[in-house]
């Protein structure tokens, strides 16, 4: 049998071990360990959890749309459970848009794409090279995995 490769639109593909799995009446909220040490939350159905056969320890994939992915100079923040650190890699402009990547330690990369209104500060600087951060809902995180 021959083996398939997962291919998505997703630009964010974020490789980890899952290192908790924390069980609520509907739903799980899953704790994948990037490469680079960081924690990212994933809230999916229970469900999903048992079909997938998730368990500590399990490789997953995680994919976020880079639209749901906002980024800030500032570290906090009280309307996102992900906060993931890294350096502007790249900054590309359009006309209503903007794209930037994130280089995370251990070598993944986080896209977000924000709209000029929304990003008018970060395109009036230089700022590759910089840390920023990445912020994006547990609700909006994708889990893969090979079974």
């Amino acid at each position: 049998m021959s083996k398939f490769s997962l291919q998505t639109s997703a630009r964010n593909q974020l490789f980890g071990i899952i290192t908790k799995i924390e069980n609520h009446e509907l739903h799980d909220v899953i704790s994948v360990e990037l490469k680079g040490k960081q924690t990212l939350l994933a809230t999916i159905t229970h469900g999903s959890t048992e079909r997938l056969g998730l368990i500590v320890g399990k490789d997953v994939v995680a994919l976020v749309k880079g639209p749901a992915v906002t980024l800030s100079s500032d570290v906090t923040s009280d309307d996102y459970d992900n906060v993931l650190e890294g350096k502007v890699s790249s900054v590309l402009h359009e006309k209503h848009t903007s794209e930037y990547q994130l280089a995370l330690e251990g070598g993944d990369t986080l896209c977000a794409f924000n709209k000029h209104s929304e990003s008018a500060v970060l395109d009036t600087t230089n700022i590759v090279g910089d840390t920023w951060f990445a912020h994006f809902h547990s609700n909006q995180v994708i889990i893969a995995t090979l079974n």
